[in-house]
């Protein structure tokens, strides 16, 4: 796996000369959407692709699901043994896994869209009143840009997805008795572009 030393260098007690490992089977790591990661558990199986490994998809079971999510990337890792008696997967490789999962309808919106303040979540729906009014939300999933409305919206709804920091900021400066440039109802400096994203059932697939 790794030479450590080269001929002639100096070695102590504490050197690492070589990594040794038996490559015949090795470890599988998936990454699976958070939205996905209830429906993947110990013994489900998965279709392993490695096009650049020069062998045919083949199929392998989950051994061991990670406790934790990784909040960078919003997946949740499982891992799989395979046997590489051929040696065609090495450490390091690329590939994809095709998992069963059941597509679900979901109500979202753009995760710009959301205001979470730690406590609670609140996005600012444009009324047909022409007013932007803040509305609390429960969130679910959240993938690929998108954030699962479980409740708070209803299909339709028309959410500010552009200056929702702005509009916040002068929300909360109205509720605390200041006065401030822009405003909430028809005179507010939003432009229709930024609210012109509706909210529509759509199916998670992943």
């Amino acid at each position: 796996m790794n030479r450590g030393v080269s001929q002639g260098a100096a070695i102590d007690p504490s050197t690492e000369i070589l990594t040794l490992a038996d490559l015949s089977q090795v470890w599988v790591i998936a990454e699976v959407a958070e939205a996905d990661a209830a429906q993947v558990r110990i013994g489900t199986a998965a279709t392993l692709s490695f096009p650049m490994s020069g062998r045919e998809p083949f199929t392998a079971s989950v051994q061991f699901v990670y406790p934790t999510l990784t909040e960078r990337t919003r997946t949740v890792r499982v891992r799989m043994s395979v046997p590489n008696t051929d040696g065609l997967l090495r450490p390091g490789m690329y590939g994809s896994g095709l998992f069963p999962i059941t597509a679900r309808e979901a109500l979202t919106v753009g995760r710009d869209a959301v205001i979470d303040t730690g406590e609670t979540q609140h996005v600012f729906v444009h009324t047909a009143q022409n007013i932007f009014e803040p509305r609390q939300v429960k969130v679910g999933a959240r993938f690929a840009g998108r954030v699962e409305i479980l409740d708070g919206l209803v299909a339709g709804d028309h959410v500010v997805t552009a200056g929702v920091f702005l509009l916040d900021s002068e929300s909360r400066l109205r509720a605390s008795g200041g006065s401030g440039h822009a405003g909430h109802d028809n005179n507010q400096t939003l432009t229709q572009d930024a609210t012109d994203q509706a909210i529509q059932p759509e199916h998670q697939r992943h």
